[in-house]
């Protein structure tokens, strides 16, 4: 037998499967792919909690390791990663309760006694009402200046998880946009994609918010670096 197939009762169910895949027969007849039919996959939503794991002892890091792996193929929901600064193994799951089901398998399963750090709480930020902002980020690096003014709309859109980054479809708006370097706009929209990685209030990531650039203005011999590290900071 084969591990990961889709079982259905019946016939009439796998033709359903079919059809909402996309998979329709050319001639009318019986479905050909009925038997190769497609469902969609889960919905695993991103973690909420986080906790930093550690094994009692080098002696114990392989059986660590394997444990994690196994966890992590059997339970989709769990998320393993490597924290770059620290180097620490990092969990993310659904819960506490999630996350301390996990450590007891580790130690019921595996036989690893694993050191579990502080809880964290994945934490987002969201716009409440719609905003406008005008404001422009200068610096001065080796006798030379940079400048970019911004002048953005902030949205919010409740329900559609990741922020996004629209450019005006007013008329003036657009003549101005003609006139800019394609790479100059770029480097506008990555840095404001950048601010959404840390919210104003506390740092956590902005969702559900939609910025449209009304305006924009950028200062003679400004580099691109600077131009996405000046709509990062406006942002």
């Amino acid at each position: 037998s084969m591990t990961g197939d889709t079982v259905v009762e019946s016939q009439s169910l796998a033709r359903t499967a079919a059809k909402a895949a996309g998979h329709t027969a050319a001639d009318g007849g019986e479905d050909d792919h009925v038997s190769a039919a497609l469902l969609a996959a889960p919905f695993i939503p991103e973690p909420v909690f986080f906790c930093s794991v550690e094994p009692p002892s080098m002696a114990a890091q392989k059986q660590f390791d394997i444990a994690l792996d196994c966890i992590s193929r059997e339970d989709p929901s769990l998320r393993v990663s490597q924290d770059p600064e620290t180097g620490q193994t990092v969990l993310g799951g659904m819960g506490e309760l999630h996350l301390e089901i996990v450590v007891d398998r580790m130690k019921t399963g595996w036989k690893v006694e694993t050191e579990i750090g502080k809880l964290q709480v994945a934490y987002r930020e969201l716009p409440c009402t719609p905003a406008t902002l005008e404001e422009k980020f200068e610096r001065k690096m080796a006798d030379k200046s940079h400048s970019i003014q911004l002048d953005i709309s902030v949205q919010p859109n409740t329900g559609q998880g990741k922020s996004e980054v629209l450019w005006s479809r007013d008329k003036e708006a657009v003549e101005i946009f003609k006139i800019i370097r394609p790479q100059f706009k770029k480097a506008v929209v990555n840095g404001l994609k950048s601010g959404f990685d840390s919210g104003p209030l506390l740092g956590y990531p902005i969702l559900d918010c939609t910025v449209t650039i009304n305006d924009l203005q950028i200062g003679r011999g400004t580099s691109l670096p600077m131009i996405s590290a000046g709509a990062s900071y406006i942002l």
